[in-house]
């Protein structure tokens, strides 16, 4: 009987929380009335002052919640999910942002996506959270990897992708064991990427998983000034994480682009900008020393 207990749970859903109340009750009541899927729910606090967390243990009783003291970023919360996962021997890991809502079969396709031979991760299909148009990320993803088209939007079948915005994204363990868990190094923004990256480095495929329909909210754009930050920040940091290149190759190739745009902020007289791209520059000064206290590639894919 214990036997298959276990066969029953294929997957571990990990929702990631922080300042969502206003999100809370539409993700969590759209996983748990899923369909014809076997899986169990763990909800990470990343330090909400909003009250999510009192809002999930007073109505979701029942569902496993951890709450950090801190906002340890997107990475480490994630490496949780995957770790409990593998612990537990999961077949696979789902991993939520709070601001979405699934529809009915989602989980259900999205583990007949997994099964497929070689598939690594796979990505839904993403509209906004009102359902009237797809989600500006995910098709700003698929145009820069020349994948938007008509035809493409209206396949019937799972497609493969590079990588797609991770408002949710389903890994299969057996890839988080070969090719390690997402880079800490990354607090947000391209953590996901940089994880496909690697799996594809490694044979595997990433999938967008047609029948997996999910509707997402999306947060504040790079326009904010610490978000904009952030997202320069991994955006660099994604090259310099480019194992084909050698770390002093990726790090000239990148502060060579930061001081083109200071001197352009110099000549338009824009201190601004300047300000921004001597802080950038900081910032993955120390990237670069972390990553050049990493030793031997084997030794850091598992983070």
């Amino acid at each position: 009987m214990k036997d298959n207990k276990q066969k029953k749970k294929m997957l571990l859903v990990g929702i990631l929380v922080h300042n969502d109340i206003g999100f809370l009750k539409r993700c969590i009541d759209s996983v748990i009335s899923q369909k014809d899927a076997s899986f169990d729910i763990m909800i990470i606090d990343n330090n909400s002052s909003d009250g999510s967390a009192d809002f999930i243990s007073r109505n979701y009783p029942r569902i496993k919640l951890v709450e950090n003291k801190e906002n340890e970023g997107t990475s480490v919360a994630w490496n949780r999910f995957l770790k409990e996962s593998i612990k537990k021997r999961y077949f696979a890991t789902l991993i939520l942002n709070a601001d979405i809502i699934l529809e009915k079969n989602f989980i259900k396709n999205t583990i007949l996506s997994l099964n497929k031979e070689g598939v690594g991760v796979a990505f839904p299909f993403q509209y906004d959270y009102d359902g009237h148009k797809y989600d500006k990320k995910f098709i700003g993803a698929l145009k820069e990897q020349g994948k938007f088209s008509r035809s493409f939007l209206k396949l019937n079948e799972d497609a493969e992708v590079d990588w797609l915005p991770a408002s949710s994204i389903a890994v299969k363990n057996d890839c988080a064991r070969k090719i390690g868990f997402f880079d800490p190094i990354f607090f947000a923004y391209f953590e996901e990427k940089e994880f496909c990256r690697r799996a594809i480095l490694n044979g595997f495929k990433i999938l967008v998983s047609k029948k997996s329909i999910l509707f997402h909210k999306g947060g504040l754009d790079n326009k904010h000034k610490e978000r904009r930050m952030m997202f320069e920040i991994s955006k660099y940091t994604y090259i310099l994480t480019d194992r084909s290149n050698s770390l002093f190759g990726n790090s000239i190739s990148v502060f060579s682009d930061i001081c083109y745009k200071i001197l352009m902020g110099a000549v338009r007289f824009n201190f601004g900008d300047l300000k921004f791209y001597f802080s950038l520059l900081k910032n993955l000064a120390k990237k670069v020393k972390i990553l050049a206290c990493r030793r031997e590639a084997r030794e850091t894919e598992t983070f």
